[in-house]
């Protein structure tokens, strides 16, 4: 689910914290848009019933996404914040294929 490019810009970060969250937030980006524009799609192909459950859908896995990535700023640190973003890369490129593949 996630791009070649991702993967050579982790290689290249060498293990630098700044670097590695560099690239997880442009591959966030990218997944992010890839999010949207599924979802987009598939909305413009439902009916008005079917358009309702899938906006409470997406609600309910943001709140999922969130609870389950979320960071407790005052107490996490690089370490944590590195995992929290990456989490929300994964699960956002995990949507983003689910709802492409409807």
């Amino acid at each position: 689910m996630l791009r070649n490019t991702y993967d050579q810009c982790l290689e290249v970060a060498s293990g630098v914290t700044p670097d590695i969250q560099d690239c997880i937030e442009r591959e966030y980006e990218y997944q992010d848009d890839r999010l949207s524009k599924a979802y987009q799609l598939l909305l413009s192909r439902l009916n008005n019933n079917k358009k309702l459950e899938l906006e409470a859908e997406h609600k309910k896995w943001l709140s999922m996404r969130d609870a389950e990535c979320g960071l407790d700023v005052e107490a996490g640190g690089q370490g944590q914040r590195l995992e929290a973003n990456d989490c929300f890369l994964e699960i956002t490129a995990r949507r983003a294929a689910e709802l492409e593949a409807r």
